[in-house]
């Protein structure tokens, strides 16, 4: 059996009655720091105003490179297949070319030599 003071609902209560005596006397506590911590968020607001102008150029920039970078990739891709194709064109051309000709080696074994002789 745990302690009564070890539940979480007796916890939450006397941290309920701690935040509430606190705010209480916020006022008094407040006033000598009170100009310090306004001083220190207004601070926090202008770094995290700074801070996110300079992340937007960043995430511009990137974007702007990446941009850039799959344009690149795009040509080069449209580029190897446009050679692809020419170097395929160029062989079918060499082969119906080759296919017209009448083959050297067929016409060669055709002919028989023959002696010139005297019969």
């Amino acid at each position: 059996m745990t302690a009564f003071f070890l539940k979480p609902g007796f916890l939450f209560s006397v941290g309920g009655a701690a935040l509430a005596a606190a705010g209480l006397n916020l006022n008094r506590v407040m006033s000598p720091v009170k100009p310090a911590l306004v001083s220190g968020l207004k601070e926090g607001l202008l770094f995290k105003d700074w801070l996110a102008g300079k992340l937007e150029v960043s995430k511009e920039d990137l974007e702007d490179l990446l941009a850039e970078a799959r344009f690149a990739y795009d040509e080069e891709v449209l580029l190897n297949e446009q050679t692809v194709k020419r170097e395929k064109q160029l062989l079918d051309k060499i082969d119906d070319v080759i296919k017209k000709q009448p083959s050297t080696a067929k016409s060669a074994k055709g002919k028989k030599k023959t002696k010139s002789g005297g019969k």
